[in-house]
């Protein structure tokens, strides 16, 4: 019976854990949703910012793809946006909007909510 008891409150513990962690991932989701949506209203404030300041603004990046020459994208991901963030030597030149559902390295581009790059060609094309 004291068995019983005891594996009955480990279960109970497990999914008192279980729907703690659950709820904090959630926050998260919810948080950086938020941040990203303050972050598109007001993108142009980051045109030449170091990428710190970006993610003062966002928290920590989902990923870095280090392209060439100093040249670095960082993408926030969550499943109702994707945010890509191209800098030059840590300083933010492109700021665009990706789809969430395309999980490919270079992504389909729904907008380009910056773009101080210089390039004729578009700034997001990694090669030569």
């Amino acid at each position: 019976m004291k068995l019983f008891l005891f594996v009955l409150l480990l279960a109970i513990v497990a999914k008192a854990l279980q729907h703690r962690v659950r709820l904090r991932h959630r926050q998260r989701e919810t948080h950086l949703l938020g941040a990203m949506n303050a972050f598109i209203a007001r993108a142009g404030d980051f045109d030449g910012a170091h990428v710190d300041r970006v993610v003062a603004a966002l928290g920590p990046w989902t990923a870095a793809d280090d392209w060439d020459w100093g040249r670095i994208a960082y993408e926030w991901r969550h499943p109702e946006l994707r945010l890509r963030v191209l800098t030059q030597s840590q300083h933010v030149h492109v700021i665009e909007l990706l789809d969430p559902r395309d999980c490919s390295r270079f992504g389909l581009v729904l907008e380009t909510l910056l773009d101080t790059s210089g390039n004729d060609e578009r700034a997001a094309s990694p090669g030569p």
